[in-house]
């Protein structure tokens, strides 16, 4: 649940109680919706505003050492990392060579029909100016908004 509690410093005790209260509280679709419109709203009332340069100032000091986006020379932890359970002598393949005819079949499996350049023209010419728009609850693929609540973005669910 959010609380704007508009400059109000709250105790630890607080705090423990507030957060104790919300765990494991699940949003409503209504809700959802409706958080959506408000974000939203605020987003289109800031839009264009400049802040005051010592709020320009604090923000960006902030931000110093921020590494949760993708920055200017951030790199990943599990970059260049392989599974150790499944590299080397733990592969179940290691060491193994497959056939010619196996290695045919694989070949023959993996061509497939290629599209041609008109196609990909024409595929890429439907889709453009097209966008994903959400309200939380659902994800479309159209050229506006398809109605109240959205807003620009995809949203990725869990497959159950």
């Amino acid at each position: 649940m959010l609380v704007v509690l508009h400059g109000r410093v709250l105790s630890d005790e607080t705090k423990k109680k507030i957060s104790s209260s919300n765990k494991g509280h699940k949003w409503s679709d209504e809700h959802r919706i409706k958080y959506n419109k408000t974000l939203d709203k605020l987003a289109a009332e800031n839009n264009g505003k400049k802040c005051r340069p010592e709020t320009s100032e604090k923000i960006s000091k902030s931000l110093i050492g921020n590494t949760r986006g993708f920055t200017k020379g951030f790199t990943p932890w599990h970059k260049g990392l392989k599974c150790p359970q499944l590299s080397g002598e733990n592969n179940p393949n290691y060491g193994k060579h497959l056939s010619e005819e196996v290695r045919h079949k694989i070949s023959e499996t993996l061509k497939g029909t290629h599209l041609s350049e008109e196609t990909k023209k024409k595929l890429g010419d439907n889709n453009r100016g097209r966008h994903w728009w959400t309200n939380g609850i659902e994800n479309k693929f159209t050229y506006e908004c398809p109605g109240i609540g959205f807003r620009k973005g995809k949203i990725h669910f869990k497959n159950k």
